[in-house]
């Protein structure tokens, strides 16, 4: 199959891709453009251009989506990214394609990266910087396999990691996983948020609801890393836009698991999840630590997690973190990486020379600058 790509580098003709990229993004949303798009209009700025690349069959038919954009930086030329990188947490960040076509789809772009990427004066990139896919993403690994043997330098590291609970097996067999002191708790939060006399669980159904409740979400969750001498991600304005902006758009696709846990009238927690067919992904939360409620955090996890279940949810994924409560829900790691691919000419390979010595001198003084290790306080941690 001959396969042709197209650069998209407007607002304009992003608008038009988007009904055929949410088709091919249907399980992932975040690579859906309500997603990729909406960080583009929050968080670009000047030094940032779109480049996403749309892979097409001679008929015009789009089987591809390469979600990228492009940076431009003094030390590394200009930079491939992908949508949705960097302080917004996005996760398992990939190419998306037709189901069945995926390595023809990832052959085709490889090609064109290769030839966009072995002259500096007439090429369209120096450096690729692909953070957040998941460790086992085969698309991923095929281009990276594919440039790298056609010459481009190479660099693969871990990044920080997801966790999720695979609960496709019902409540009872997941309850079966834990401590017996952890299930006895899990059913017993489980019987009191379902309590009404003390207990409310507010499902956001309209933009109304869900406007009174990004509210909540914003003051708990910057309340939490105030106390903890941090400014929090909704101290940048342009996070609080962007989070609006998806959550708008998930209720009306049907993608948004936006609820609030109440407790004898007051809020004390909110989770920020977003969902698909088969799993559901917990974002954000926020947790009232001040209030008398048992344990609102996990009460929140255990809510969420039965309600998965009930609406037939086979995974709940709580992404990137190692808090320790991820584990005592016994969910289990899911590795994610980071990679960089330097173009094929002279001033990309002395990059990638700069870059790795750099890379290693900054390793060195971490660890010789490390300060004492931090003693968890509980390991009831609920956020």
């Amino acid at each position: 199959m001959k396969l042709y790509i197209e650069t998209i580098a407007n607002d304009v003709d992003l608008a038009l891709v988007w009904p055929r990229w949410a088709e091919m993004a249907s399980d992932n949303p975040f690579v859906h453009p309500l997603w990729s798009i909406s960080w583009w209009q929050c968080f670009r700025s000047v030094d940032m251009q779109l480049r996403v690349l749309v892979v097409r069959t001679g008929t015009g038919e789009i089987v591809g989506i390469a979600p990228f954009y492009l940076k431009q930086s003094i030390l590394m030329g200009r930079e491939l990214r992908f949508l949705g990188d960097g302080s917004c947490c996005s996760e398992y960040l990939t190419i998306v394609t037709e189901k069945g076509l995926e390595s023809e789809v990832v052959r085709a772009l490889a090609e064109w990266l290769h030839a966009c990427g072995c002259s500096e004066r007439d090429g369209a990139w120096d450096v690729m910087d692909l953070d957040c896919f998941a460790g086992n993403d085969p698309k991923i690994r095929e281009l990276t396999e594919y440039l790298g043997t056609g010459g481009h330098c190479r660099h693969v590291e871990p990044a920080m990691g997801c966790w999720g609970i695979d609960c496709s097996q019902g409540w009872d067999e997941y309850l079966s996983r834990l401590s017996k002191n952890r299930r006895s708790k899990m059913r017993r939060l489980l019987k009191q948020v379902n309590n009404p006399e003390l207990y409310r669980i507010r499902k956001v159904k309209d933009l109304a609801q869900f406007e009174e409740f990004m509210n909540s979400l914003s003051q708990l969750h910057q309340n939490r890393w105030q106390q903890a001498g941090e400014d929090g991600c909704f101290a940048d304005p342009r996070f609080g836009r962007f989070l609006r902006q998806v959550g708008a758009g998930a209720i009306a696709a049907g993608m948004g698991n936006f609820f609030s846990l109440e407790y004898q009238g007051q809020t004390v927690a909110v989770q920020f999840a977003m969902q698909t067919e088969k799993a559901v992904f917990s974002y954000l939360v926020g947790v009232d630590k001040t209030s008398h409620a048992e344990s609102p955090g996990m009460a929140m996890n255990a809510f969420l997690i039965f309600n998965a279940i009930e609406n037939g949810i086979s995974f709940v994924d709580f992404l990137r973190g190692d808090e320790p409560y991820k584990q005592t829900l016994r969910a289990e790691r899911i590795p994610t990486s980071r990679v960089h691919l330097f173009a094929r000419h002279p001033l990309a390979t002395f990059r990638f020379g700069y870059w790795r010595t750099a890379c290693e001198f900054k390793k060195i003084a971490k660890h010789w600058l490390k300060p004492p290790a931090k003693i968890e306080s509980t390991m009831e941690q609920e956020a």
